[in-house]
């Protein structure tokens, strides 16, 4: 299976969200992908294979999002605030969090079911600027089983409008059925 195109609709209240003239959204809640329809086509993430790829995410971060978030952490260093083309850099924990595979339109968990990372591996390839439209994309590279539950090695990479490559990820999950 390769890259899942989900049927989606708007998610709860998407209404009032509206990108602004340079086409960047202004509350971090609307990054969130939209919600995805249950679909037979669209597999659990336990279920998918090495090779299978999640639905790719594209997004910007505005000013006030990156301010917000630098406000959040107490983290003001000048680079985040104004860089040399007049905008800032854009925070890397941020794009840690907008690249995780949760973020995916595609991504979905089994009822009962449940998943953490085991381990991350990041490599930072140049900064991403705000107001720099972004595309996440995430391939399963792995998968394998240790002590009878299911690990997937993901590659995820944040790619920027040139099609150059921000962060490459290494990411290993294990999955994990819950208690009622």
């Amino acid at each position: 299976m390769q890259a899942v195109q989900p049927a989606v609709r708007q998610g709860v209240g998407d209404a009032s969200i509206v990108p602004d003239e340079a086409h960047c959204y202004h509350r971090l809640s609307v990054c969130t992908p939209p919600l995805v329809e249950p679909s037979n086509d669209v597999p659990y993430a336990h279920e998918m294979q090495a090779g299978d790829r999640y639905a790719p995410l594209r997004f910007c971060i505005s000013r006030e999002i990156n301010e917000q978030y630098l406000f959040a952490l107490g983290d003001y260093a000048a680079r985040y605030l104004v860089g040399d083309c007049g905008r800032g850099q854009v925070h890397p924990v941020l794009l840690l969090h907008m690249s995780a595979r949760t973020r995916s339109p595609s991504f979905r968990l089994a009822p009962g079911m449940g998943s953490v990372f085991a381990r991350d591996r990041v490599t930072f390839h140049r900064p991403a600027i705000v107001d720099e439209w972004l595309e996440v994309q995430w391939t399963i590279r792995e998968v394998y089983e240790r002590k009878a539950r299911i690990y997937q090695a993901l590659q995820t990479r944040v790619m920027g409008d040139r099609g150059d490559v921000v962060i490459e990820r290494d990411a290993h999950s294990v999955f994990f059925e819950g208690r009622a």
